[in-house]
């Protein structure tokens, strides 16, 4: 049965070891700003054998897009794990931008699949200045209880994007508190969220409605931070029946098990996104001068883009580059040169007159 899973997926960030899903995102600028996108990932066998309603990318493949599947897989290294590609769409466009305004793509994945995109150009005579900047909007989903009753905007940046800048003088042991302290937080978080989406997919079929003051001492009854056994409708219907020492819970759940899982699942389906994994991959046609990428490999830039890095906040992606422009320089030392005859020539003329 699928599940929400939050606890399962942020151990695979830490662990890898799940089953995500991995896209290979390959991005090339020209000078003039025209960008080419090859988007690589693993199609199933249907995919394969041209069944296009199988489409295994995160967004709706037309006419626009050029799909090359290989005879053979292919094997990428994704940030340490190895994964099989064997299919790419491609496309060109004239301007960056417009990947994201043109690419057709449900809203559920909107924000995984059309990052926001800009290529400022700022002309200088020897040299012109490009910054790239690509936004990765937010998950748009709610959920009962939000983050920030448990974390700071600090502690969520720091849980989900991985923003160390402010504790370069943080030892090891000290590091291991503070992520510690706000794992804690996260987890109650997550669980809290899964008791009260699994206690509202409960209260719609029974037609009772749990009070506040109630909820409250049912949570902290059935949760503990040692605990492994995620908090699914099951196990709250038994803890309801502690609390109002009853069996009818119980026993609605087991009358009405589909429903209430169907519910529970349909609640928390946009949570799958988080195991989407993208390498965001830039080539661009001059020298970097600044970036936020971790991975700079010659004029390539890479950044390790998922689900869990937009869960509370956007999450940006920036650089900046400078191209040559040898044609100025190429005039600059013809007047240079023009400059300097014209100067000897006029000083011979002198001394002849003399």
């Amino acid at each position: 049965m699928r599940t929400i899973k939050i606890i399962a997926i942020i151990f695979v960030t830490i662990f890898m070891v799940s089953c995500e899903t991995y896209y290979r995102m390959v991005t090339t600028l020209d000078r003039d700003g025209n960008a080419i996108r090859e988007v690589y990932t693993k199609g199933d066998s249907a995919f394969m054998a041209g069944d296009m309603s199988h489409n295994p990318f995160l967004f709706n493949i037309g006419l626009n897009w050029n799909i090359i599947r290989y005879d053979s897989v292919l094997k990428y290294n994704f940030f340490g794990s190895e994964n099989i590609i064997n299919v790419k769409a491609s496309k060109k466009v004239s301007s960056i931008d417009l990947f994201s305004k043109e690419l057709n793509c449900s809203e559920i994945n909107r924000s995984l699949a059309a990052p926001e995109e800009t290529l400022t150009k700022n002309f200088g005579w020897f040299y012109t200045n490009y910054t790239f900047t690509g936004v990765y909007k937010k998950l748009n989903f709610q959920v009962p209880v939000s983050i920030d009753k448990y974390l700071s905007k600090e502690e969520q940046k720091l849980w989900t994007q991985g923003n160390f800048k402010d504790y370069g003088t943080t030892n090891g042991f000290e590091m291991k508190n503070m992520l510690d302290g706000i794992e804690d937080e996260f987890m109650d978080w997550y669980s809290r969220n899964c008791f009260e989406i699994g206690l509202n997919s409960i209260e719609k079929i029974s037609k009772k409605t749990i009070a506040d003051e109630d909820k409250d001492k049912i949570y902290k009854l059935l949760y503990k931070k040692e605990q492994t056994e995620d908090i699914m409708p099951e196990l709250i219907a038994k803890t309801l029946d502690i609390f109002y020492k009853t069996n009818s819970f119980s026993k609605l759940y087991k009358t009405n098990k589909k429903s209430i899982d169907q519910e529970f699942e349909n609640t928390s389906l946009k949570i799958e996104l988080l195991s989407n994994i993208i390498s965001y991959e830039l080539i661009v046609p001059g020298e970097i001068i600044s970036t936020n990428s971790s991975i700079i490999n010659s004029n390539t830039l890479t950044w390790k883009v998922d689900g869990i890095r937009i869960l509370f906040d956007d999450y940006t992606l920036t650089t900046q580059y400078r191209v040559t422009n040898t044609w100025a320089f190429i005039l600059s030392g013809l007047v240079l040169l023009v400059a300097i005859t014209s100067i000897i020539l006029i000083f011979r003329k002198s001394r002849k007159i003399f």
